[in-house]
């Protein structure tokens, strides 16, 4: 069995990609449920059918099921992936570039 030493595991730039987007894609699924519930209040200026978010989410449920509150999940993971794998590494390269630590030198 090889031992890897956690103190001395190095980050290569794809690596940064990869994990940008996977915890962009995490963020973008978890968080789906409360951009539905945030754009049905939004959209509901005529016909006054929810009194406020718990109310919003409580009648989502009823009427459409638990999953409903994922719909438009994936369209979500599809947008947030490829933004957070270029914006997140690109901030942390422009950070290193300005305070002069290279990518080698981190260590966790």
């Amino acid at each position: 069995m090889v031992e890897k030493n956690i103190d001395s595991l190095e980050i290569t730039p794809i690596d940064e990609i990869f994990i940008a987007g996977l915890t962009g894609g995490i963020t973008g699924y978890l968080t789906s449920p409360l951009d539905l519930l945030k754009t049905k209040l939004m959209t509901d200026t005529k016909k006054k059918r929810y009194e406020g978010l718990l109310d919003c989410l409580s009648k989502t449920i009823r009427d459409h099921g638990v999953g409903a509150l994922f719909q438009g999940g994936i369209a979500q993971v599809l947008w947030l992936v490829p933004l957070t794998a270029t914006y997140l590494p690109t901030y942390e390269a422009t950070k290193r570039m300005l305070t002069g630590c290279r990518l080698e030198t981190i260590k966790f």
